[in-house]
């Protein structure tokens, strides 16, 4: 919905296609990296965030988590301030909402992105 009502109808179909081009790519560096790493040893969480196959798959996911939020914060606060200067202030709420919801989704993405990253640095290289 959001992409349909974001982009003129000349381009939709592109925008499309480039979000589903950008999820398979994802998921095709995803699925190796959780393959490899996961086996009845490793807890897969960020306990275990020093093995780099897991910091990188936990990376690769808050990244995904970070664009695709952003993008939702960015497409919904346009469609706010659009419904708030035709006068539809009721309207504006819900896309509003989404997009404090997709702040919060960007910022919890990149907390978590650094705490792995300092995790990881910490561990590496002789930190306490």
């Amino acid at each position: 919905m959001l992409v349909d009502r974001s982009y003129n109808h000349e381009v939709l179909k592109a925008s499309l296609y480039a979000r589903i081009a950008f999820a398979l790519c994802v998921l095709t560096a995803m699925l190796p990296l959780f393959v490899t790493t996961t086996d009845e040893s490793i807890e897969f969480t960020t306990e275990h965030a020093t093995v780099p196959g897991i910091a990188v798959y936990l990376m690769v996911y808050l990244a995904y988590v970070a664009i695709t939020c952003g993008e939702i914060a960015f497409l919904c606060s346009g469609m706010t301030l659009s419904a708030r200067r035709s006068g539809h202030a009721w309207s504006a709420r819900g896309p509003g909402m989404s997009a404090a919801a997709a702040i919060l989704g960007v910022a919890y993405a990149a907390g978590k992105g650094s705490y792995l990253v300092t995790h990881y640095l910490s561990k590496t290289d002789g930190g306490y």
